[in-house]
């Protein structure tokens, strides 16, 4: 079975020297879903304050199957009347 790696980067570079193994490229890329939503929501990547941050998987021959990107863009707040 195919061996997939999930490297990260949030400022600096993270590689993923073991990598996971999986019989489809759809199951490594649910893995990727959900490794992504369970980094963000335990706070593992500081978006708020303005990071962005990839995960990029390949596969065992070092091809990039896919990229995850996530940022937060927080808009200039004003007033509601300030628009008008």
């Amino acid at each position: 079975m195919p061996r997939f790696f999930f490297h990260t980067r949030n400022g600096r570079m993270a590689v993923d020297r073991e990598g996971l193994v999986f019989e489809t490229e759809e199951e490594a890329r649910a893995e990727a879903m959900r490794g992504a939503s369970a980094m963000i929501f335990d706070n593992e990547i500081s978006l708020w304050l303005g990071n962005s941050w990839v995960m990029t998987v390949v596969d065992e021959d070092g091809l990039v199957l896919y990229n995850l990107s996530f940022s937060i863009d927080r808009p200039n707040r004003q007033p509601r009347n300030a628009l008008q």
